[in-house]
């Protein structure tokens, strides 16, 4: 697809997707994120516990990866609630399913992608595995166009993409001894390792995601991964018509705002300079700006006040 149909497929598959609300994020994740769950997407994993084993002593199912992100969602929304602006949820949904629609850099997840926003006037984006991404409402009222909004979810969109969260987890104490759990049951019999899972695994896999979402508001995900986010993430904004250079424009400061980034990342002059090789040559949307005022009159109309 060239870049003028692209622009024009950008403001048509946004306008055109339905209003919803983030009800579909929230649901009933809180309270029930861990547990049965667990259990049944650990066994459908593979034909038996031993193959199941050996398999997550190196990586999560797709599965997996999403029952962890229903669990780490529900922990975001316990901390901050939902911003209760209806508007606001609907065109953060529009968007970020505009990206998922039009990117050709984004793999698809076992649930599908998920966007919110929470109810913080902090600045920041969260995300977790399996596609739940969340954007605060302080963010969210710090952009200044629908393209910066579009590049905080780009952003954490490509942690999923990149899968950062493993990564993280594995490293955690908890998916320390998930990860030996596991070779232990690869080394054992097959009945034992069947009563290993039965008995453990839902336990060991909602204290990762406690403990993984908990880091995460935290600490974040540590600079060289969030500079390796803040790359991809303006490769996506380019493939879908969106201006690649937003996520710096976000980060610059403005008359209208105090230079600040996202909660736990690194500084933003660091981010803005890391960003200039790709900017060089992708900066700018990759539509020549055939969506830009369909954007500008979007943006105006919902958060422009």
């Amino acid at each position: 697809m060239n870049g003028v149909w692209r622009g024009f497929a950008l403001a048509g598959v946004l306008l055109g997707l339905t209003a919803c609300s983030a009800s579909d994020v929230a649901g009933n994740l809180v309270g029930s994120a861990v547990g049965g769950q667990f259990s049944e997407v650990a066994r459908a994993a593979a034909s038996g516990p031993i193959e199941m084993a050996r398999q997550q002593a190196t990586k999560f199912s797709p599965e997996q990866e999403y029952y962890l992100g229903r669990a780490v969602a529900a922990e975001v929304i316990a901390r901050y609630g939902l911003d209760p602006n209806r508007e606001r949820q609907d065109y953060v949904r529009k968007i970020g399913a505009s990206i998922v629609e039009l990117s050709s850099r984004l793999k698809g997840t076992y649930g599908g992608y998920h966007f919110a926003v929470l109810d913080t006037d902090e600045a920041n984006g969260i995300s977790g595995p399996g596609g739940f991404v969340f954007i605060t409402r302080g963010a969210l009222m710090r952009c200044e166009s629908e393209d910066e909004v579009a590049a905080i979810l780009a952003h954490e969109m490509a942690h999923v993409n990149l899968q950062h969260a493993e990564s993280i987890i594995r490293k955690q104490k908890s998916g320390a001894a998930f990860g030996k759990m596991m070779m232990g049951i690869v080394a054992g019999a097959a009945d034992a390792g069947d009563q290993m899972l039965a008995q453990n695994v839902p336990a060991l896999m909602g204290e990762m995601a406690q403990d993984f979402a908990t880091g995460l508001v935290e600490t974040g995900y540590g600079r060289a991964t969030e500079l390796e986010a803040d790359r991809e993430g303006a490769f996506i904004l380019y493939d879908t018509g969106y201006d690649a250079s937003a996520l710096s424009q976000y980060l610059k400061a403005s008359p209208k705002r105090k230079l600040d980034t996202w909660a736990n990342h690194p500084p933003a002059e660091v981010r803005i300079q890391a960003l200039e090789p790709v900017l060089a040559d992708y900066g700018g949307p990759f539509d020549g700006g055939v969506g830009k005022q369909a954007r500008e009159e979007r943006f105006a109309r919902i958060l422009g006040g």
